[in-house]
């Protein structure tokens, strides 16, 4: 594990310290005692640097679950965590509980102590100094810091970029400048994130470049200025960072502060693809799957599609799965189309979990079980899905597969799909304040859901507000307009209006005859 990276990292965590000062949890003496006597156990066998590592295995360090913490299991886990980054050590956030384990490691160890496992004598040295800083000004550490440290410091973007030599100009602006944006307090943090960006900047530094761009953008510590937003973006993606030719393709996919080009957002979006970005691959594939400036070619949607699927993008799961199902691209493969329709579903994707109740409630592709159909629309219903409603309601209505019949629960899963403007829903919720089945019966507002449904087109509404101006149910008696309601339901297929049509001319018919015979 690189020494500049460990202790850096530790420093950049110690920045959030200021936040737990005077914590409750560290004020517990079983806190306390259980770090003790972890720590102590760290330092016998020598495990340098891994304290920060502990905010991975403990969420937060509720007081109550340290109390139960197996020490000699500690210690097992440190290891297998720092074989699992494989020499990568950044912080994704100092949460307070890590922020107080390198507050107890920064007081509480003898200055002998932290020289004893810091073996680069530098490292000692800075790490002493930075201690009996923090035991006198805490409230100060962020100044020491860019004081002591004008040479190398490190946080999450570890993960995209190695740890950077003294003489590597760039790099160390860079990190700098995203200590200062990511523990920003005001407006003056801002601008010196955006200080140490520019400089990174110049440098060709490409990271330094999209953070630049992202501050220029939002007006954070410069002036908003849309066009050196663009403009530092376009360099960035120039050196072939993926992140910015994504960026950069969704500004011109959108026209945000360009002219809008597809094709060009297609081109930014497969150089990124190429480079295994698996963001980009998903809306490479959308933009093959629409055929937005690109040929639309299913083939070629289905081949990214299933490489972001692969990467773990719950949207590109849940359109491949949709691609198996319909057969779009892919030879149609119902048992596929459930296991990414599955891995979708599990991400929270409501659209994903309704199809996945289909299946379940249809048997396509899994044996049919109308329970888990209901557990599947249920998810997506409590997410807004207006479909998963109208299913439920469906269900709901009539009872089956072991679930009770409830026609007030039918009619308020109805109501909910209804009034985000799903035209079966408001269809049979018509029906249902027509009919009076598990609600009250209410012409009038029958007729408002009804009419809602038959404007959108749907066959069935017309018919039925045909059928309500013949017999006047809540409105003036009225034949033209249920002849014409009629007409319309007839046109889209409807068989019951033709047959009152077929009925209408026969009437019709009987009685010309009878006036031409007087």
């Amino acid at each position: 594990m690189s020494k500049n990276i460990m202790h850096i990292d530790v420093l950049y965590a110690l920045i959030k310290v200021r936040q737990c000062i005077g914590s409750i949890v560290y004020q517990d003496k079983s806190f306390v005692k259980v770090f003790e006597e972890l720590f102590r156990k760290i330092l016998k066998n020598e495990h340098k640097g891994e304290i920060a590592l502990l905010l991975r295995i403990y969420d937060e360090g509720v007081p109550q679950r340290l109390a139960k913490i197996d020490s000699e299991r500690v210690g097992d886990l440190v290891k297998q965590e720092v074989a699992r980054i494989a020499g990568t050590f950044f912080l994704k956030e100092a949460a307070v509980f890590n922020a107080m384990v390198l507050w107890y490691f920064v007081t509480k160890l003898s200055d002998q102590e932290i020289n004893n496992i810091c073996t680069d004598s530098a490292y000692a040295a800075l790490a002493v100094a930075l201690t009996n800083f923090c035991r006198s000004k805490p409230e100060n550490i962020k100044q020491s810091l860019m004081g002591v440290l004008g040479q190398n410091i490190t946080s999450e973007a570890e993960a995209e970029e190695p740890s950077a030599s003294l003489n590597d100009t760039g790099a160390i602006q860079y990190k700098t400048g995203l200590i200062y944006e990511q523990t920003a307090k005001n407006a003056a943090d801002f601008e010196l994130a955006a200080k140490y960006y520019t400089k990174a900047a110049q440098e060709n530094h490409a990271l330094a470049q999209v953070r630049l761009a992202n501050l220029y953008y939002h007006g954070l510590g410069v002036v908003r200025d849309y066009e050196l937003a663009l403009h530092f973006l376009q360099l960035a993606a120039n050196q072939g960072l993926p992140k910015a030719q994504v960026r950069l393709a969704w500004q011109y996919q959108q026209g945000e502060g360009v002219a809008k080009d597809d094709a060009k957002a297609a081109h930014l979006y497969e150089l990124a693809a190429q480079q295994d970005d698996i963001y980009a691959q998903h809306n490479l594939a959308v933009m093959y799957y629409e055929g937005r400036g690109v040929s639309k070619d299913y083939g070629q949607a289905a081949v990214w599609c299933r490489k972001a699927a692969e990467g773990g993008i719950s949207e590109a799961q849940n359109l491949l799965g949709y691609m198996y199902y319909h057969g779009l691209g892919l030879t149609n493969d119902d048992v596929e189309a459930v296991s990414w329709f599955t891995a979708a579903a599990k991400q929270g994707v409501a659209s994903a979990q309704y199809s996945l109740g289909t299946m379940y409630y249809s048997g396509r592709g899994v044996q049919a079980d109308v329970v888990l159909a209901c557990h599947w629309f249920l998810r997506a219903a409590s997410q807004g899905n207006s479909s998963a409603q109208c299913a439920l309601g469906q269900i709901y209505n009539v009872g089956q597969g072991g679930i009770e019949q409830d026609q007030s629960e039918a009619v308020r899963w109805f109501r909910q799909s209804a009034e985000l403007g799903n035209v079966n829903a408001q269809y049979l919720l018509g029906v249902a304040l027509l009919e009076g089945k598990g609600v009250s019966v209410n012409q009038s507002e029958a007729f408002k859901w009804l009419s809602l449904a038959a404007d959108k087109g749907l066959a069935e509404a017309q018919y039925v507000l045909g059928q309500i101006y013949e017999e006047g149910l809540g409105v003036e008696q009225d034949v033209v307009k249920a002849q014409s309601w009629f007409r319309q339901a007839a046109s889209r297929g409807d068989t019951r209006a033709r047959t009152k049509l077929d009925e209408s001319r026969k009437k019709t018919g009987l009685l010309n005859s009878m006036f031409r015979g007087l």
